[in-house]
């Protein structure tokens, strides 16, 4: 007879964590990555970072069109860190809300170094 009791009592506890699940707001980043000449740069790094502690949280590369996603980002502040080899790296803070978030195009910028003349 208490098992008829405790059956209402066990489909509640386990619905409760879908429907908790089911709040949880989720959105994409979406964006470009370009150089100087207005070019796609393929295999950029673009990692996704906490802003308060920038603890990395997820990250992709990018594309043969400069092009990445970032899939299933919950909503908050954070640190886009877009990064490639012979490129000043470049930090963008972003707020995820309501809605996904299309980046403008972004442009990475030639870091040059100076070496200093040898004589032989």
């Amino acid at each position: 007879m208490h098992i008829f009791k405790i059956i209402p009592i066990i489909v509640i506890l386990c619905w409760q964590p879908a429907e908790i699940k089911a709040q949880i707001a989720i959105s994409n980043i979406t964006g470009t990555v370009i150089d100087e000449d207005k070019q796609p740069i393929a295999g950029a790094n673009v990692l996704l970072l906490n802003q308060i502690d920038s603890i990395y949280i997820t990250g992709t590369t990018t594309d043969m069109e400069g092009r990445f996603l970032i899939p299933k980002i919950t909503h908050g502040r954070y640190l886009l860190k877009i990064s490639f080899l012979g490129y000043k790296t470049l930090f963008l803070s972003t707020e995820v809300q309501e809605k996904n978030i299309e980046l403008p195009l972004t442009m990475l910028k030639e870091d040059t170094y100076e070496i200093a003349s040898i004589t032989v």
